[in-house]
């Protein structure tokens, strides 16, 4: 026999199905709401650059604040207006360009200055034009995405916590406004459920990556060569960017695949590159590309 729920006790549960909904209902006003948002927002800004253990493989020594996923000697020097280049990010929930000095140009806290050194090779150069020099902007991209990927999610967990606590201190007080028993509240929905679905997206990320960060780092490390398979072409067009990262391509079928992709000015024209831990996409996206410029 279904039991019948008291309405003073329905008040405070819709009360608190709505806010778990409606996260913005967790603040006694817009202005704390605000707050809140900058407070972390900046504390995210501030925390990118704080030295963390160095990723190269063994090593526990912390890092530098600044590692350059795209040397600024080279690449960045020739895009720079002002002393600044424009790169995209997120800022209030829409990804909009922003101005930044070059030093701070694709930088994040990756190497100890030991390990920070075996870039040195082309970064004194401003040259990639080696396998070596390839192998090194791969994995220094690799170890950049994991780097980034691991704050995002650590900034994540620590907003769903907040919120959580928040929920808390709402049950907490509709029940004692309403003079009833209140313990605990678990949200598996709403925004709660949307963001507990993007950490664990997120995760699986962080694994694919450190899959490729496997699969390369005996390269690094001299013991052997990469296991990533891919191209790379120097082409006599400069175009006016510069980028290292990751791209996922999400098939139709269900498999994802992930791999590095550079855009590099350098020498008058543009190093551009591709590695995959897929050799068959390697082979797919090769290609594609010469069916397109064919």
């Amino acid at each position: 026999m279904k039991k019948n729920i008291p309405n003073r006790t329905k008040k405070v549960l819709n009360k608190l199905f709505d806010a778990a909904e409606n996260p913005s209902q967790l603040f006694l006003s817009d202005g704390e709401r605000m707050k809140a948002l900058y407070k972390m927002i900046g504390a995210k800004a501030a925390g990118w650059q704080k030295p963390v253990s160095c990723m190269y493989r063994g090593c526990s020594k912390p890092s530098i604040a600044k590692s350059h996923t795209i040397q600024r000697s080279g690449p960045i020097s020739q895009l720079l207006e002002d002393g600044h280049v424009v790169t995209p990010r997120f800022l209030d929930g829409e990804l909009k360009i922003k101005s930044i000095g070059a030093s701070d140009a694709s930088t994040f806290p990756g190497f100890c200055s030991e390990h920070e050194a075996i870039f040195r090779p082309f970064e004194t150069t401003s040259t990639i034009s080696t396998r070596e020099h390839v192998d090194l902007q791969a994995f220094r991209t690799i170890c950049r995405e994991i780097r980034r990927k691991r704050y995002d999610i650590q900034h994540q967990e620590s907003l769903l916590a907040d919120l959580a606590a928040r929920l808390e201190d709402m049950g907490n007080r509709e029940a004692s406004r309403r003079k009833i028993e209140f313990q605990s509240v678990t949200v598996n929905g709403g925004a709660f459920g949307r963001l507990k679905e993007a950490i664990e997206r997120g995760k699986q990320v962080i694994d694919r990556l450190e899959n490729l960060y496997n699969l390369h780092f005996d390269a690094i490390d001299k013991q052997s060569e990469t296991q990533l398979a891919g191209y790379v072409a120097q082409i006599n067009i400069a175009f006016p960017v510069a980028l290292s990262g990751i791209i996922e391509h999400h098939a139709k079928s269900g498999n994802i695949s992930t791999w590095i992709a550079g855009v590099i000015p350098q020498g008058g024209g543009t190093l551009m590159c591709g590695l995959f831990s897929d050799r068959d996409c390697a082979r797919k996206v090769l290609q594609l590309c010469a069916n397109r410029i064919l």
